[in-house]
């Protein structure tokens, strides 16, 4: 698979998350009509196995809002930047929390074209409420809309089914997968089962995943969202080349639907984040 070089700008400093995150008014969580060079860290940290990490059960996740987002043409980072130390204060006291920030290295699949995935720990389905309605964030939108391209930001609400680990690997790679129609998410399960040894033989590893409940905004409308490490650039190569994940493709095509997919090639950016 050929790699698209992105649009993104490698000296994007700031977690730019917020302006998507704050983009619209939203109720509380439900499914979606439809359905994979710098350190970073996280605010909610998680051990590293060396098995496949466990699912979780529904009534025991936690809720995220995973955000992919543009600049406008021409503005500079400095510009995300003053509006996220404005609006920081705002979004901390109503419990949105940063816990990955990534600029887009390469686009692999997928018509979105981001240059920076975030994903923002909540405290419960209030704080999106909570952040639209005070005075204090309203004074910042008209900053937000001239500094952001809103009208492509993508933006979901999702639970973790496997909870957001502490990394500082340099290379990544996330997938936003949809199921084909009539495909239970247990044979996703399945699937994630047989192939995380394989990939995991050659350095990608994942360290969190999502099932999203809720589209906020965007053109596309993913079900699954996978994050993983990866030991260098040769680890996407290898793991093609590899007799036992090509045994595989068939129960993958037959579990996703590949043409829908969006995957992204990433690396940590430095990132200012709300304090606790």
């Amino acid at each position: 698979m050929q790699i698209q070089e992105t649009i993104s700008n490698p000296m994007l400093r700031v977690p730019l998350g917020i302006a998507c995150a704050l983009a619209c008014a939203c109720s509380s969580p439900s499914t979606p009509n439809s359905a994979h060079n710098t350190d970073h860290s996280v605010h909610k940290p998680g051990s590293m196995s060396h098995q496949a990490p466990t699912e979780t059960a529904s009534e025991d996740t936690s809720l995220y809002l995973i955000d992919m987002l543009q600049l406008k043409p021409g503005v500079p980072p400095s510009q995300a930047d003053e509006y996220f130390s404005r609006i920081t204060p705002v979004i901390a006291k109503h419990g949105l929390q940063n816990v990955y920030h990534f600029a887009v290295n390469s686009k692999l699949a997928g018509t979105a074209q981001p240059q920076l995935i975030n994903v923002w720990s909540m405290s419960g389905p209030e704080t999106m409420s909570g952040i639209q309605s005070d005075p204090d964030y309203q004074a910042n939108v008209a900053f937000r809309n001239a500094t952001f391209d809103m009208a492509k930001a993508e933006m979901f609400i999702a639970e973790a089914t496997i909870e957001p680990s502490l990394s500082s690997a340099p290379l990544l790679f996330v997938d936003f997968l949809n199921l084909n129609p009539g495909v239970d998410a247990s044979q996703a399960v399945d699937y994630f089962s047989t192939i995380i040894p394989v990939v995991k033989s050659h350095g990608l590893v994942p360290i969190a995943r999502f099932k999203v409940r809720k589209k906020l905004s965007g053109s596309i409308s993913p079900e699954l969202i996978n994050i993983w490490t990866m030991a260098d650039a040769r680890t996407m190569p290898n793991i093609q080349s590899d007799e036992r994940y090509k045994a595989n493709i068939p129960l993958r095509n037959a579990t996703f639907k590949m043409a829908s997919a969006s995957m992204y090639t990433l690396r940590p950016a430095t990132s200012k984040r709300a304090t606790q």
